[in-house]
Formats: structure tokens, C-alpha cells, sequence
């Protein structure tokens, strides 16, 4: 994954090693769950159930999940960080913009190795093509991480395939 603006990291270190060791050491290896933006970026199947008062994702690695309230509630003052952090989300016409913080800085925001920490603000905006495409703007904003907000814009594709498991051991 390439961010519009690669050169604005304030820990280039991490990320040099990731991209030369092919991305060993990524959090993953050790069984621990992917996190936002993460989790849609690495090209495993997920599936989005939505009912009036909340999203829930579930992704194929690990059997994991994430939840997007979508009942008007806003985020958290000061949440207990956890892995996919804490997410709300509303419809802007047909897209859905999903707005996103509290999370550990265990995790990477993309197989490139580019780390983040617990102070991560995410927003996506994602947006149905057609059966089977979607696309996923992301934006992320990590004051302790890097100088300038990053932007990324991916297609991906979603579509009624059957969740399989994917067990790490």
C-alpha cells in the first residue's frame, strides 16, 4: 500500500524493515487480530451485517469481527484501547463514513509495516459500486506517528461468498 504522502513518518526505521523482510514481524504472526484500516486491506473476504442500530464486519482471518454503531451515538471521551478501536458511522447519500479512534498501537495500519499509535483517528468512507466492488477511502490522522494526515483510496471486493475459517496456530 502506498500512502499519498510516504514521506511524512516520523519513525521511518519500522517501516524500512517491514518492507525489506517481506512484512516478518507483523503483529499477525503472533495470532494478534488485524485492526482499521488493516483488516479490509488485507485481501481475506469479509462479510458486513447491518441492522438499524449498528454495523458488525466479520472478517475471515483470526474469526474476528468489528462493530459500527450507526445509532447517532458519538465516540468515546477516553475509551479502554482495544484492537479494532471504536467505531461510529452514517450515511452521506451511498456512502457510508465510518469514523473511528481508541485504539492499542499493537497492530499495523497496512502490510507495508506502517505502525500507529494509540492516539490513530481513522475515517472511511465507504461506497458500493456494484455487486462485488466497493470502494474504500481511508483517512488517517496519528499525531504521535506522522507529521501530516494520510489519504488512501483502494477498490475492493465484497460480494455473498461464504465466510470460510482461518485459524492461526
Amino acid at each position: 500500500m502506498e500512502w499519498r504522502c510516504p514521506s511524512v513518518l516520523k519513525r521511518r526505521r519500522s517501516i524500512r524493515s517491514a518492507v525489506e523482510t517481506n512484512s516478518v514481524g507483523r503483529p499477525t504472526e503472533r495470532c494478534l487480530p488485524h485492526s482499521v484500516p488493516d483488516a479490509a486491506l488485507v485481501g481475506y473476504p469479509f462479510k458486513i451485517i447491518q441492522t438499524p442500530a449498528q454495523l458488525v464486519v466479520l472478517f475471515e482471518p483470526f474469526i474476528d469481527y468489528r462493530q459500527i454503531f450507526t445509532d447517532g451515538r458519538t465516540l468515546p471521551k477516553d475509551p479502554q484501547p482495544t484492537w479494532m478501536g471504536y467505531s461510529v458511522g452514517k450515511w452521506e447519500g451511498d456512502t457510508l463514513v465510518v469514523d473511528s479512534s481508541g485504539f492499542n498501537d499493537q497492530t499495523w495500519l497496512d502490510d507495508g509495516g506502517h505502525p500507529h499509535s494509540d492516539a490513530l483517528h481513522v475515517i472511511e468512507r465507504f461506497r458500493r459500486i456494484d455487486f462485488g466492488h466497493m470502494e474504500l477511502g481511508i483517512t488517517i490522522d496519528d499525531p504521535k506517528m506522522y507529521y501530516e494526515v494520510l489519504d488512501r483510496d483502494r477498490s475492493i471486493q465484497s460480494g455473498a461468498r461464504h465466510r470460510t475459517d482461518r485459524v492461526c496456530v
